[in-house]
């Protein structure tokens, strides 16, 4: 699990809570089950409109990814290359066959399967990179659905706001209740604002950047199987893969590097 994810959710709603205790409040204050309803349903509705049924599957695997931490370690990704780069210079390209099964990442088998079929190493690049293309525009309109509710909860909340306005205007004769009905129908702006910028948009926020993160992965794969086919240095193929990671500095590189053989 991914708990940079939880413990942001948990900090922002306890720093809601806190502020509540602090002015005295009571949290039952901020409870109100019609208004959530509205809130919750109207901007998962309002969302849903707005997106295609075949990105719409795609959304609770992108939801998820935000709280699983499912990405590969990209040391580990080149040091595998690596290793596959000095077995080819030794025993050629047909015995990375037998690294296909054990290798996990979809578009790296696909990749080296077309190598060891003696692919055209042109058709080899323009198919993995083409992937990666689908992959990543498939995921970012998943993603967009995140995007797209924290945009409407906060309208949701003022309609909700709106119709509340409207029921203590049609009830002014019971004027003990009037302060009451008022603060409840501020509640629904609260909703939704508090979601849109809680939930809705920073889940959005994390989910994009784990879909960036996998599309770099993708770029070190379509990079890594065009060295192996084209016969590059394994030191030289490692030095191109840490140049896609930001963090790796040149002395993580001088401590990682493996030599030219």
């Amino acid at each position: 699990m991914d708990l940079t994810t939880l413990v942001g959710l948990l900090l922002g709603f306890g720093a809601i809570l806190a502020s509540v205790f602090m002015e005295g409040g009571k949290v039952s204050s901020l409870i109100q089950a019609p208004a959530f309803v509205l809130i919750f349903f109207g901007t998962l509705g309002a969302s849903i409109v707005g997106t295609r049924s075949k990105d719409l599957r795609a959304v609770p695997k992108a939801l998820g990814s935000a709280f699983m931490r499912t990405e590969q370690d990209p040391y580990e990704l080149i040091d595998r290359l690596v290793q596959m780069a000095e077995r080819a210079r030794r025993e050629g390209l047909l015995a990375l066959q037998d690294d296909v099964a054990s290798l996990g990442n979809p578009l790296l088998i696909r990749g080296v399967q077309m190598i060891v079929d003696g692919t055209d190493p042109e058709v080899v690049k323009a198919t993995m990179e083409t992937q990666v293309e689908l992959d990543e525009h498939r995921k970012l309109s998943a993603a967009s659905f995140l995007d797209s509710a924290g945009g409407y909860a906060p309208t949701i909340g003022i309609i909700g706001t709106v119709m509340g306005m409207v029921n203590v205007l049609s009830n002014l004769s019971n004027p003990e209740q009037l302060a009451h009905s008022i603060a409840l129908a501020f509640l629904a702006t609260f909703y939704g604002i508090l979601t849109a910028n809680l939930v809705w948009l920073p889940l959005g926020k994390k989910v994009k950047e784990n879909i960036a993160y996998e599309t770099l992965l993708g770029k070190m794969c379509v990079a890594g199987v065009t060295g192996l086919q084209t016969g590059e240095a394994p030191r030289s193929l490692r030095e191109k893969l840490e140049a896609y990671i930001s963090e790796a500095s040149p002395a993580k590189r001088a401590a990682r590097g493996g030599d030219d053989r």
